[in-house]
């Protein structure tokens, strides 16, 4: 019995990975560019990222969580606010 109820669980686990997986977040115009495009060839491409998750505005009002000290101060010099 306990074999048949992991195997159940393994396999709702399985076809919930392979749903999500197949979830295709390509635009149409890359769609068209890969379809198009020899698979061996590369194809360059932007990626925009638009979850930044929950805890956004925690991680910008405290920088020093996400990166070190140095790079807060190589920043600072580069993107003087002044």
């Amino acid at each position: 019995m306990y074999k048949l109820i992991v195997m159940v669980l393994l396999s709702y686990l399985l076809s919930f990975t392979i749903t999500q997986a197949q979830i295709n977040k390509f635009s149409k115009a890359l769609e068209i560019k890969l379809s198009e495009t020899p698979a061996n060839h590369e194809t360059l491409v932007w990626i925009y990222f638009n979850d930044k998750g929950q805890d956004v505005n925690f991680y910008l009002s405290n920088p020093e969580i996400v990166v070190s000290q140095k790079s807060l101060n190589r920043r600072a010099k580069v993107f003087d606010k002044s």
